[in-house]
């Protein structure tokens, strides 16, 4: 019995379901359309072997029923069935694009920050199978100068460059706030964010926290971002030295910071240097960079609404 018989089909059972059970349903189903008249086609009609066929639907997902004629052509008996085959769907991961484009979504006037730019280079997948070893690097940088600050961050696998993410943020805040300090913090939260961002696309049901290692030049920005003392509103960029807490407090990953010399490049030449100094002069050429387009686009001036993080802002 098959829905479009052919020469030479091969009977068989199926691995998914018991042959019993299912023999029994089959049978189950023929017999609720007993009212209906079964029609076979004539042996001179079906291809060889000359054998007949029932003509009449099968269910849904049964594709073949093999049958063998009695004594009586009227009557026959299933001696096999196949379900149908369905390739199986791909698991498709989401991009951590989807995670920015939705943290952007609720960011508004008093509330939510996400970085300007975000560069995916070669290979996601091997970004998060880094994380998940534990062998995935944060290393950022800020820039500052004439009131106006910017951060770059990479994350990238451990003694890899060819996969890596690459985060361009202008420094929030009016000149006025703005500091080498600010530029140093601010580059130091969208590193945490992107990790968590990735965790949440690919690995939301993880429960281990996967180990990280976050560095900059920035030593006073690591030690406020680390230290375990309470945060008083007195200390300068209270705004982020209490949201970066929150956000390692928040995050999925286990952060391990490590503080890296900048500017080593303008005493020894960066084929000399080592691998954490060498992602710390591309990540400072990228704040660099960054800070003289928004200079050339006269773009001086950046939002400074509560971040994600941020327990409590004050707006007069």
């Amino acid at each position: 019995m098959n829905r479009n018989p052919t020469q030479g089909d091969a009977d068989f059972t199926t691995t998914l379901e018991d042959p019993i059970k299912l023999l029994n349903r089959i049978e189950r189903f023929i017999e609720k359309s007993a009212n209906a008249e079964y029609d076979f086609l004539d042996v001179a009609e079906a291809t060889s072997p000359s054998v007949p066929f029932w003509t009449k639907p099968l269910p849904d997902d049964v594709c073949r029923v093999t049958t063998q004629p009695l004594h009586r052509v009227e009557e026959f008996v299933i001696s096999g069935v196949g379900l149908e085959q369905q390739s199986p769907r791909p698991v498709l991961h989401l991009s951590l694009f989807t995670a920015w484009e939705s943290a952007l979504a609720e960011v508004d006037e008093y509330f939510g920050w996400t970085p300007d730019e975000l560069e995916i280079v070669s290979d996601e997948a091997r970004l998060v199978e880094a994380l998940l070893s534990g062998h995935l690097c944060v290393i950022s940088d800020g820039s500052y100068k004439q009131a106006l600050g910017t951060a770059a961050v990479q994350l990238l696998p451990q003694k890899g460059e060819k996969d890596r993410v690459i985060v361009r943020c202008q420094t929030p805040g009016l000149p006025q706030d703005q500091s080498a300090y600010r530029s140093e913090l601010i580059g130091l939260l969208p590193g945490i964010m992107v990790v968590d961002w990735l965790l949440q696309q690919w690995a939301p049901t993880l429960q281990s926290k996967p180990r990280v290692r976050i560095a900059c030049d920035g030593f006073s920005a690591l030690l406020n971002t680390f230290s375990d003392n309470r945060v008083s509103p007195h200390q300068a960029q209270f705004d982020l030295v209490s949201s970066l807490p929150e956000a390692l407090a928040r995050s999925k990953a286990s952060w391990e910071p490590s503080h890296v010399y900048g500017h080593l490049d303008r005493a020894t030449s960066f084929s000399s240097l080592f691998w954490w100094s060498k992602r710390n002069v591309e990540v400072d050429n990228w704040a660099v960079a960054y800070r003289h387009q928004l200079e050339a686009s006269n773009q001086l001036i950046a939002p400074n609404a509560r971040f994600f993080t941020e327990l409590a802002a004050l707006y007069i």
